[in-house]
């Protein structure tokens, strides 16, 4: 006779917060703060690989690549 695969119990373990074995809280990160969009723009790769030198988004783009140049346009426009 064939045996039957029988799933193992999962033991559900609570870890509380600030316990062991739960992670640290997250610090938000913190960017430089550049004068231009065109400073900005060639010291910052992902502002370059998205938008152009202007702060229009690349030729091409579509769906979340064009929201994420107009994001970091709007990001880095002032400074």
């Amino acid at each position: 006779m064939a045996k039957k695969k029988v799933a193992k119990k999962v033991s559900e373990r609570v870890i509380e917060p600030g316990g062991p074995g739960s992670d640290p809280p997250k610090k938000p990160v913190a960017r430089e703060n550049y004068g231009t969009f065109y400073e900005a723009w060639t010291k910052v790769k992902e502002l370059r690989v998205y938008t152009q030198r202007n702060g229009q988004p690349r030729l091409g783009l579509e769906g979340d690549d064009l929201k994420k140049s107009r994001e970091l346009s709007e990001e880095y426009k002032n400074g």
